[in-house]
């Protein structure tokens, strides 16, 4: 009980210590999204395409594959209880998956970030309904200033504006959004009920390989030496974030990590112009850093209200 009241409690440490995991995690998903859009024929390469449900399929497989000279060490860890929640978290997160990956055909990595940026909004009303999460005024300025500050920058009007193709990108990315609150909260209640990070990242590989499996073998494309050392490195770093996600929902609340959702930005630009020269404008960067500065300090000086 003592643990359950702890990761309830935003005002102690660990909310700060869940915030630091669930900023790492942005930045291996960053890398992940660079190998998707690169892998999936979202811009120019020097390999043939793959099917996107094949891209989700091997990364998920090689990720498992991973772990489980770990997980055979301990009988305990392939003890799953609460199926029945594991199971939509599972389906949820292997739709949410697919159809993100789908939008970076369509989207530059900056512009698809910027318009998921609805994804948190619709966490935190979801964990404020069903988890019964507190939601202050103070959480709700936090948020709004970063859904508005990120449509602001990317001009995401624009962006909808666009002809077909973007459109598309941006269902796929409403669709996804979706899909990943949901996935969130399903982890948070797991979390709730004792599951720990190592038994959360085991479970959802172990139901969203075959999600991405059925619909993969009718668009199956044989893979080449080059596919499999970046679909290894997408396992590994799929390995990497889903962890690094678990541990910073055991560690605080949807509603608190929510603000930390425009490192997701940051991140997809860097690998976005390293990767692929898709350069959000200077002045864009340098006002989500100040953004980002302010949300840190309010938060830090709310803790007692938090």
């Amino acid at each position: 009980m003592q643990a359950i009241q702890q990761i309830r409690t935003p005002k102690s440490h660990h909310a700060w210590m869940g915030a630091a995991w669930k900023i790492a995690a942005f930045a291996c998903y960053a890398g992940l999204d660079g190998v998707a859009r690169y892998l999936s024929g979202g811009v120019a390469s020097d390999i043939p395409a793959l099917p996107v449900y094949e891209i989700v399929f091997f990364q998920d497989l090689i990720a498992f594959l991973i772990l489980l000279p770990w997980y055979f060490k301990s009988a305990a860890a392939w003890q799953l209880k609460h199926i029945p929640i594991h199971l939509l978290r599972g389906v949820f997160s292997g739709v949410a998956v697919i159809t993100w990956y789908f939008a970076l055909f369509y989207l530059p990595l900056s512009d698809a970030v910027a318009l998921s940026i609805v994804g948190p909004i619709m966490g935190v009303l979801i964990a404020n309904w069903v988890l019964k999460e507190n939601l202050n005024i103070i959480r709700i300025a936090l948020i709004s200033v970063s859904f508005i500050a990120t449509l602001f920058i990317m001009q995401t009007v624009e962006v909808l504006k666009a002809n077909q193709a973007n459109s598309l990108g941006v269902l796929f990315v409403l669709i996804s959004a979706f899909c990943f609150a949901v996935a969130k909260i399903t982890t948070r209640l797991l979390a709730q009920r004792g599951c720990g990070a190592r038994m959360l990242t085991l479970s959802l590989l172990l139901f969203i390989i075959p999600v991405s499996f059925i619909p993969a073998l009718s668009q199956w494309t044989p893979i080449s030496i080059a596919h499999l050392g970046w679909l290894s490195l997408a396992g590994l770093l799929t390995v990497f974030a889903i962890y690094c996600v678990s541990k910073a929902l055991v560690f605080a609340e949807i509603t608190f990590l929510a603000p930390f959702d425009i490192c997701r930005f940051l991140f997809n630009s860097i690998v976005g112009y390293l990767a692929f020269t898709e350069l959000p404008k200077l002045w864009a960067l340098s006002t989500i850093m100040i953004v980002f500065v302010l949300i840190a300090w309010n938060i830090k000086r709310s803790d007692s209200s938090l």
